[in-house]
C-alpha cells in the first residue's frame, strides 16, 4: 500500500501549509530476506491453501463424474463446467475490492465459507440448473482465493526468488488436488456424502489462514466502475509491458480449464470406470507438480520467454503424439508427460508479468492474470467439447496442440522491446 509523504512550508500570508512530495511503497521484510524467511512468512497460508485444493480437487472430479453419470451430452457437460470460469471471470471484478476492504486473511475466510455452502448445495441432487449456478458461484469464490494467494506471495518475493515461490505455490496446490482424488474411493453410506467431505475440507482450510497476523488493508472498497477502469488500465499496461505473459496466461487457462472439466469425459468415452478415472486424476496431479520446482528454478536462471517457447513446443508435440496413439499402453504415460509440462505454463507466465509490473499494483496484476486465465478457462472446455464431438476423444488433444502451437507462432512473430516481456 502506498504512503503519501508531505512537507510543511510557510504560507506567504502567514501560517503553514502541507505540500505533497511523493508516494512510497514499502517492501515487505520477507521480500528482501532469503528463501527461508519467505517460506516461514507464508507457511500457514500455504497449509490452508493445500487443504482447500484437496477439497477442490475432489469437488471438481466428483462434479464431472456425476454429470457424466446423469446421461448429459458432452456439449452440455462442457457448458455447465465452463460456467465455473464464467464465475471465475466475473469474480475478478469484485474480489479485489473485498481484499482491499477486509484484508487478505479475512477475504480467504469469506471465500472458503462460500464454497462450503455451494458444495453442500450440490449434495441435494443432480440438476443441470442448480449445478450450473453452483459452478458459477464456485468460480467466483475460488478466483478470490487465487487473488489472495498470488498477490500475497508476489508481495513477499523479490524477482530473484519469484519463480521458486510460484513453484512452491503450484506444488502445494497440486499436492492438495492429488490428495483430493484419492478421496473419491472412500466408502461412504450416502451418495451425497462425498460433497459433505468437500465442505469439511473447505471449512478447515480457513483455520490456519485466519490465525495468521492480519495484513494491512485499505478499508474502502471501490465501486464497480472504479474497479473496471483500474483493471482496464492494468490490462493496457500489461499488454504494453508483458504481452507474451498475458497471452501465455490465456492459453494456460484454456489448457487447464479443459483438463479439469473434460479429461474425465475423455476417459469415460474410452470406457474407463469411475475408480480408474479417480486413480488417474490423482496420478496426474502428482505429475503436475513433478516439474514445478525444476522449471521454477530454471526460470530464475534463464530467459523466461525462451523457456516458455520450449514449453509450448513440448506441449504441442506430446498432445499430437497422444491424439495419434489412440487407446494404447503408451497413452496413459504420454498424458502424464503432457500434464507435467502443461501445468508449469501458468507459473512461468505469471513470473514474466510480475517481473515488469510495478510492486504497488500486485492485487490488480493478480486480478488481470486471473481474468485472462478465466477467459481461457471459459473457452477451453467449450473448444475441447466441440473438437471431441467432431473428432472423437482424440479431439481433446488435437485442440491442445492447436492452442500450444498457436501461442508458439505468436511468440515467433512478436519482437519485444527492451522493456517488454
Amino acid at each position: 500500500m502506498g504512503v503519501r509523504i508531505f512537507a510543511m512550508r510557510p504560507r506567504p500570508g502567514g501560517g503553514f501549509e502541507f505540500v505533497f512530495l511523493m508516494t512510497t511503497f514499502p517492501v515487505q521484510a520477507s521480500a528482501v530476506g532469503g528463501w527461508r524467511t519467505v517460506l516461514r512468512s507464508v507457511a500457514a497460508l500455504l497449509l490452508g491453501y493445500t487443504i482447500l485444493m484437496a477439497g477442490n480437487g475432489l469437488f471438481t472430479t466428483l462434479t464431472a463424474l456425476r454429470l457424466i453419470g446423469s446421461g448429459l451430452s458432452t456439449t452440455l457437460t462442457g457448458l455447465i463446467q465452463s460456467l465455473y470460469y464464467v464465475g471465475f471471470f466475473a469474480g475478478t471484478f469484485a474480489c479485489g475490492g473485498l481484499i482491499r476492504q477486509v484484508g487478505h486473511h479475512r477475504a480467504f475466510a469469506v471465500m472458503a465459507a462460500t464454497i462450503t455452502c455451494v458444495a453442500l448445495a450440490q449434495s441435494l441432487g443432480v440438476s443441470p440448473w442448480l449445478w450450473a449456478l453452483c459452478r458459477l458461484l464456485t468460480g467466483m469464490a475460488l478466483v478470490g482465493i487465487f487473488m489472495v494467494m498470488e498477490s500475497w506471495l508476489n508481495g513477499c518475493a523479490a524477482n530473484h526468488l519469484r519463480g521458486q515461490v510460484m513453484s512452491v505455490y503450484m506444488i502445494t496446490g497440486y499436492l492438495g488436488i492429488s490428495a483430493g482424488q484419492w478421496l473419491l474411493n472412500v466408502p461412504l453410506s450416502a451418495s451425497g456424502s462425498l460433497f459433505s467431505v468437500v465442505g469439511i475440507l473447505f471449512a478447515l482450510s480457513a483455520i490456519p489462514v485466519t490465525l495468521t497476523t492480519p495484513g494491512t488493508h485499505l478499508g474502502v472498497s471501490p465501486n464497480l466502475l472504479e474497479t473496471i477502469l483500474r483493471l482496464l488500465a492494468t490490462v493496457r499496461q500489461m499488454a504494453r509491458l508483458a504481452p507474451i505473459g498475458l497471452g501465455a496466461t490465456l492459453v494456460a487457462g484454456c489448457l487447464s480449464g479443459a483438463f479439469y472439466t473434460m479429461i474425465p469425459v475423455f476417459f469415460a468415452r474410452h470406457g474407463y470406470g469411475e475408480a480408474d478415472i479417480a486413480e488417474f486424476m490423482g496420478l496426474s496431479m502428482l505429475a503436475a507438480l513433478s516439474l514445478q520446482w525444476p522449471v521454477g528454478r530454471l526460470s530464475d536462471k534463464v530467459d523466461r520467454r525462451t523457456l516458455l517457447a520450449r514449453l509450448c513446443l513440448a506441449i504441442g508435440a506430446i498432445a499430437l503424439a497422444i491424439a495419434l496413439s489412440g487407446k494404447t499402453a503408451w497413452m496413459l504415460w504420454l498424458i502424464l508427460a503432457y500434464v507435467s509440462v502443461t501445468f508449469t505454463l501458468y507459473g512461468v507466465a505469471s513470473a514474466i508479468v510480475n517481473d515488469v509490473m510495478p510492486p504497488e499494483s500486485r492485487i490488480d496484476t493478480s486480478s488481470v492474470l486471473l481474468l485472462a486465465f478465466a477467459a481461457g478457462g471459459i473457452a477451453g472446455p467449450l473448444l475441447v467439447s466441440l473438437f471431441m464431438d467432431g473428432l472423437g476423444p482424440a479431439g481433446y488433444f488435437y485442440c491442445s496442440a492447436v492452442l500450444s502451437f498457436g501461442l508458439l507462432a505468436a511468440m515467433a512473430r512478436y519482437r519485444p522491446s527492451p522493456r517488454a516481456a
